[in-house]
């Protein structure tokens, strides 16, 4: 089931990301929609024409491939499954397919309500991969820099919109917003940390140091995401949260 997103005019009244102010680096890595959109195709391309379209991308096989739920949220991560065509250039160790994605979360005894994929390429797998009972959303979003405004409203749109229509869970724990990026770490630690900082109100570095924690023991990805959250924001960030929310803390490990 793919998704779309749409806005609520609620959504886009209470938006008020602050205008990105990072570094030199940062913004010389920016490209316009119609560049994105010409690396898109162009990637595309050339993943085919490696190995037929069979190749693995670099430290894909060093990540896990399904990470634990991050409590207190109704996230769980995970690296990108990769269709059956890539499995001939992996060890039958290292394959990690749509159908072993969902094998592993049932292992885990947790439940996926909804796939939210932030890779740049529709190389991977197909949503035709995934039961049909899970809905899947694909936001396109760039690697090796910070994710713009609007990439940021989608996902966070999203995930309002999975809790709207997930008010009968119990806990959240009953249905998971799996999140992938690549390798899911980077585009995917952002984008959650962004959505528990902007709509929930949690503080950045509890929000980012929490993630870590859960996710990676890599002092030097801590220390991307701080520079990310920090160089982009001269105060405290507001997203999609509701004016007189209170902020939140996230559960004590």
């Amino acid at each position: 089931m793919v998704l779309d997103i749409i806005a609520s005019e609620q959504d886009k009244k209470g938006i008020t990301f602050i205008v990105s102010t990072f570094s030199d680096t940062w913004s010389q890595m920016t490209e316009n929609k119609v560049r994105q959109q010409q690396v898109l195709k162009a990637g595309q391309t050339s993943g085919a024409k490696r190995k037929g379209g069979k190749h693995i991308t670099e430290r894909w096989k060093d990540y896990l491939p399904v990470e634990q739920w991050m409590p207190g949220t109704c996230f769980i991560a995970f690296k990108v499954p990769l269709k059956k065509s890539f499995e001939k250039n992996l060890a039958p160790k290292e394959c990690f397919s749509p159908l072993d994605l969902f094998n592993k979360i049932q292992e885990q005894n947790e439940e996926l309500g909804l796939i939210t994929d932030l890779t740049y390429t529709h190389c991977y797998y197909k949503p035709e991969d995934l039961p049909e009972t899970i809905p899947y959303l694909k936001i396109c979003t760039t690697g090796h820099q910070v994710s713009d405004d609007d990439t940021i409203f989608k996902f966070q749109c999203a995930v309002n919109g999975f809790l709207k229509d997930n008010k009968d869970n119990d806990t959240l724990t009953d249905r998971l917003i799996g999140v992938h990026c690549t390798h899911g770490i980077n585009r995917t630690g952002y984008h959650m940390c962004r959505y528990l900082i902007d709509v929930e109100g949690v503080w950045p570095d509890d929000a980012i140091g929490y993630w870590c924690f859960i996710f990676t023991s890599s002092s030097s990805f801590h220390k991307k995401l701080l520079f990310w959250f920090h160089k982009g924001w001269g105060t405290v960030p507001c997203g999609l949260k509701a004016p007189g929310v209170a902020a939140r803390s996230l559960p004590c490990l």
